[in-house]
C-alpha cells in the first residue's frame, strides 16, 4: 500500500497516484484534471486518457487539444461497447484525428486486459524525454461495474504501474453513492487526494 493520504492543494506536482475527489455537478473538475495533466509545466508531456462513456474523440479535444504544444503524444483507451463506434478507426490502434491510438476495452469487467493495455503504454512511454501523465475517468464508472475490492486490486495493479515507469496519474471520483467501506477502500490506494467538494459547494452558494 502507499504511504498515509495526504490532502493537496497543488495539483501540478507531487505523489504519483493522486485521488480528484469531487461532485459530478462541481465546475472544478475539468481545470483540476488538465493542470493534473501538467497543463501548467513547460516539460514535454505524453498523455493516457482511460475513459468510461466518454467518446476518445470529444475527450482529447476537452483535456488535450488545447495544450496539444507541448504534448509530444497522446493515447485513449475507452471502455465500454459504444467506443467502438465513437472510435471511428479501422483497427484496434487507430483513432479520430489527432489521436495517434484508441484502444477499445469493449467489456468494462475485462480488467486483466484493461490493465494490459495500461501497462504496455507506460512501458512503451518510458524514458527521459518526456513525462508520462495518466487520467482515468473514472472510479465512479469502474464501480458500477465490479465490486469494491475487485476495483481495489485493479486500482493497485495500475498504481503500482505508474510509479515503476515513472509516469503520474490521477484518478477521478466522485464519493456520493457509495459506503463509507467502499470510499475507504478507493482511499487506501492512493498517495494522496485532491477534494474538491468544499471548493465546488463555495462556488455553488449564492
Amino acid at each position: 500500500m502507499p504511504g498515509d493520504s495526504q490532502t493537496r492543494t497543488d495539483p501540478s506536482s507531487g505523489p504519483a497516484n493522486v485521488l480528484l475527489t469531487t461532485s459530478r455537478d462541481g465546475g472544478r473538475e475539468p481545470d483540476a484534471c488538465r493542470r493534473l495533466l501538467g497543463e501548467t509545466h513547460d516539460r514535454p508531456r505524453r498523455v493516457l486518457g482511460v475513459t468510461y462513456g466518454t467518446a476518445p474523440a470529444r475527450w482529447h479535444a476537452q483535456v488535450v487539444g488545447h495544450t496539444a504544444g507541448d504534448v509530444l503524444d497522446s493515447a485513449v483507451i475507452s471502455v465500454g461497447d459504444l467506443t467502438r463506434a465513437a472510435a471511428g478507426g479501422d483497427g484496434p490502434d487507430a483513432g479520430p484525428p489527432g489521436i495517434p491510438s484508441v484502444r477499445t476495452i469493449g467489456e468494462p469487467t475485462d480488467l486483466v486486459g484493461l490493465g494490459l493495455e495500461l501497462e504496455e503504454q507506460l512501458t512503451a512511454w518510458e524514458g527521459p524525454e518526456a513525462e508520462t501523465v495518466v487520467c482515468l475517468d473514472s472510479v465512479t464508472d469502474l464501480l458500477t461495474h465490479v465490486d469494491a475490492e475487485t476495483a481495489r486490486r485493479f486500482l493497485n495493479r495500475v498504481s503500482e504501474a505508474v510509479s515503476a515507469t515513472g509516469a503520474r496519474a490521477h484518478y477521478h471520483f466522485d464519493p456520493a453513492g457509495h459506503d463509507d467501506r467502499t470510499v475507504a477502500a478507493v482511499r487506501d490506494v492512493f498517495d494522496a487526494e485532491l477534494d474538491l467538494r468544499e471548493a465546488d459547494a463555495d462556488d455553488a452558494d449564492p
